[in-house]
């Protein structure tokens, strides 16, 4: 049955990596206490107001106001892991802390803070470091749902820079080596469009969302058990694109998502991928970055791509291409 949740502004990097593949299984919201993000109005489980679609025109307004706001130029990193990035920017008057969300669809998230501070004091128990930077420290922060990588440094005087995710410690130094004065990103503004993910629906609510039939695949891979199969919505302007995934993936490493989308399957769908044929016709097959928290192990899956009256499908799994065609095959 639908359960309906109203999350504003933010998503928690972290609770999503504990049960997200990145362009695997879609996000599931929770709080974090320890999240830089200012605290956001308490949701329920199933449907997510999501950040808004990036607005290129407006990206360098926000950095402004918020730079403005908080008394300091933001400076931010050319050397961002991933790609298909989405920044989300957050000013805190309680804290006078700015947050930075970096969202990537083939890589870990990370969280970027500045503030006014001493490093000294904010540098506790903490190691140092020589970097291009300058000195800077590292260490580990125990969170809910597994530890994260923190790296602190100072920016310019008294101007303090706080990068904090499960990317190695390697790469935090390199994203922090990358800030300077000048960079820009594309940071999402508020909008009245509003993006939603519903969750726990049947097949018959996401045939409705959807506006065409979704049906489970008749047959799964041997490692995914029928009862943890979910499926979800993600709603935006007025379009829905449907997922149907393993929700104990994050646990078992059973990976496997079937996502539906309305359109034409395009050149760069299939880049890189070779055609072999199904029953429903010409499909491709590739693999997909895989990032897991629980499985690191894992670094890419198999993918199949096929489209089918106006239909594209994208099946991912941990499991050989033969499978994949079995599941396909079976819808």
């Amino acid at each position: 049955m639908e359960k309906k949740t109203n999350l504003k502004k933010q998503i928690s990097a972290y609770a999503l990596g504990a049960m997200l593949i990145v362009s695997i299984s879609p996000a599931s919201a929770a709080s974090d206490a320890k999240s830089p993000l200012p605290p956001s109005s308490a949701p329920s489980l199933n449907q997510t107001q999501l950040p808004k679609q990036p607005a290129s025109s407006k990206a360098e307004d926000k950095a402004t106001v918020i730079s403005r706001q908080a008394g300091f130029e933001l400076h931010f990193p050319s050397y961002i892991p991933g790609d298909r990035t989405s920044v989300t920017l957050r000013f805190s008057e309680k804290t006078k802390h700015v947050a930075g969300s970096f969202f990537s669809q083939t890589e870990l998230p990370f969280y970027l803070e500045m503030w006014k501070g001493d490093i000294a004091a904010e540098s506790k128990g903490l190691t140092r470091i020589a970097t291009k930077k300058g000195p800077a420290y590292q260490g580990v922060q125990k969170e809910a749902h597994g530890d994260v990588h923190v790296l602190i440094w100072e920016e310019e005087n008294g101007i303090l820079y706080r990068l904090t995710s499960r990317l190695s410690p390697e790469e935090l130094v390199k994203i922090a080596e990358s800030v300077e004065k000048g960079n820009k990103v594309n940071v999402i503004e508020d909008s009245d469009e509003e993006q939603v993910l519903v969750h726990e629906l049947d097949t018959a609510k996401a045939s409705e969302l959807f506006g065409a039939a979704v049906k489970l695949p008749a047959y799964l891979p041997g490692n995914v058990k029928k009862e943890n199969v979910k499926i979800s919505a993600n709603i935006y302007k007025g379009s829905s694109t449907i997922t149907i995934y393993d929700g104990a993936a994050g646990i078992t490493g059973s990976y496997f998502s079937l996502v539906h989308e309305k359109r034409a399957l395009s050149k760069e769908d299939t880049a890189d991928m070779k055609p072999i044929q199904l029953l429903q016709g010409t499909a491709f097959v590739g693999t997909a970055p895989l990032s897991s928290f629980m499985h690191p192990e894992l670094k890419q899956l198999p993918v199949l791509v096929w489209e089918k009256d106006g239909v594209v499908y994208s099946l991912k799994a941990n499991a050989p291409i033969d499978e994949l065609k079995k599941i396909a095959e079976s819808l």
